[in-house]
């Protein structure tokens, strides 16, 4: 990253609710961030502000929980625009959601599958292809996370 202090940098996650988005959420308030996260579980979400909130550098710092369904790609590019013209453009993208449902390949539905594509891989394009424009007016950064199991052959992922 190009900066030496997160300090009141616009970071938005996707899948920061639960799991690796919501602890990297944690992380970068705590650094003195401005936090944004995005994800469809609006209980979650509730649980994921209160915790973000807790950990952040000083009570300015904003965090904005903003419910999506991140493989539809209006209903992204329309949650982008809204937390850009209310908060600013991302400095930083961190793109977390995502799913594994293991099982024998033979057991994965079509449906599932689709689902889980849908998820993990047309999820992650739809916020880089409607928060991209923002941030290359400005510079930033976008990282795409996974699990370990995706990046080793686990039995039934």
């Amino acid at each position: 990253m190009k900066w030496k202090s997160f300090k009141k940098r616009n970071v938005y996650i996707s899948g920061g609710s639960s799991g690796i988005g919501l602890l990297t959420a944690e992380k970068f308030a705590g650094l003195g961030a401005n936090v944004f996260i995005f994800a469809r579980d609006e209980s979650r979400l509730q649980n994921a502000d209160a915790t973000i909130k807790k950990q952040r550098r000083n009570s300015s710092l904003t965090v904005f929980c903003s419910p999506v369904d991140i493989t539809d790609p209006r209903e992204v590019q329309d949650a982008i625009d809204g937390t850009v013209k209310k908060y600013g453009a991302p400095d930083i993208l961190i793109n977390c959601a995502g799913r594994a449902i293991p099982d024998d390949v033979e057991s994965i539905t079509h449906d599932r599958f689709m689902q889980t594509l849908k998820i993990n891989l047309f999820g992650t394009w739809n916020m880089i292809s409607s928060a991209l424009p923002y941030m290359k007016k400005n510079g930033g950064t976008i990282v795409n996370t996974s699990s370990v199991a995706g990046f080793l052959g686990i039995y039934g992922y």
